[in-house]
């Protein structure tokens, strides 16, 4: 036990299935990174303060939606081919894999080169912040990911994507190289636009447009509710609101004087006329134009790699991987 502490386990197991690989035959071009989470039973040190080197179980099992169960992390980097895992490092239960994959990175995906002769390391769009790139950097690794849409540079060029200027990729997809130095690091973009995902992209932004419209709809009949003090304050109101509406516009949206009486029932005789309080009326309509230039972004994503020769890493064997 002590001689296999001095050495690591981590390191161990990258080792034996290194080895493994290597006379299974397997010679992996390229390995998976990725993370998972998983529950155990028992008590554990969940309740307490974690110790520096222990691996800390927490409560709040996110894969089984359980947040009384205790969870432990796991990252994994797998072999392409056969799926056997090359390296496996507990994390604590809390942990993120987005914060961690420089830690594993720098500390054991050096050690795969030598022994099963992985040449690129494919990961998920979490792992793409600046901080993880200069740290792969340093390690001399090629690496492929997906730029996550949330990334300012990324949602311009998705922005201004047209399918009909780039170049034919085969089987309805179609490409256009970007050049980008995010984080610092010198990489290569390929803005992918794939025919085939019209039915995923129409759905993903069905549901953002329901809730959309839902919320918007529900705002307008808040805001016919209230009483303005005049019509030019309606007017007011009337084009605050329009200019805040992604989803929908208003449709003839009149406005109507209304008395204001203090009390139910009939006035009595002398009594002085209500003041008269401005309200809004009227419905609103989907934009169509709005929901299908949402659609045509949800049909491209962007891969980006740090190999910037092209006969390195081509584009056919960046889909397949």
């Amino acid at each position: 036990m002590d001689m296999l502490y001095a050495y690591g386990v981590t390191e161990l197991y990258s080792l034996l299935a290194a080895t493994a690989a290597q006379r299974l035959g397997l010679a992996p071009t390229c390995a998976h990174l990725d993370s998972t989470s998983c529950h155990v039973d028992g008590r554990y040190n969940s309740a307490e303060e974690p110790e520096a080197a222990v691996m800390h179980i927490t409560r709040g099992s996110r894969r089984d939606h359980r947040p009384d169960l205790n969870q432990v992390m796991l990252d994994l980097i797998g072999e392409h081919q056969a799926g056997i895992p090359l390296l496996m490092q507990p994390l604590s239960g809390k942990s993120s894999d987005v914060q961690h994959v420089g830690q594993i990175v720098t500390e054991h995906i050096t050690q795969l080169h030598p022994t099963s002769g992985t040449t690129s390391l494919v990961a998920d769009s979490a792992r793409y912040r600046a901080e993880n790139l200069q740290k792969l950097a340093k390690t001399g690794s090629t690496w492929i990911t997906r730029v996550p849409a949330t990334v300012t540079e990324a949602q311009a060029a998705l922005a201004h994507a047209d399918p009909e200027t780039m170049e034919p990729l085969g089987e309805g997809s179609r490409s256009h190289l970007l050049a980008s130095t995010y984080g610092g690091v010198a990489q290569r973009w390929r803005l992918l636009y794939s025919a085939h995902r019209r039915p995923q992209a129409q759905r993903s932004v069905d549901k953002h447009w329901r809730t959309q419209s839902a919320a918007e709809a529900q705002a307008l009949q808040q805001l016919c509710r209230i009483a303005c003090a005049g019509a030019p304050d309606a007017q007011h109101a009337l084009a605050t609101f329009a200019h805040g509406l992604p989803a929908t516009s208003l449709h003839e949206c009149p406005i109507q004087p209304r008395p204001r009486y203090g009390k139910r029932g009939r006035p009595g005789h002398g009594t002085p006329p209500p003041p008269v309080g401005y309200h809004l009326t009227g419905a609103l309509t989907s934009s169509l134009a709005a929901h299908a230039a949402l659609v045509a972004p949800q049909r491209c994503c962007i891969l980006a790699t740090n190999a910037r020769d092209e006969g390195l890493v081509p584009a056919p064997a960046r889909l397949a991987g």
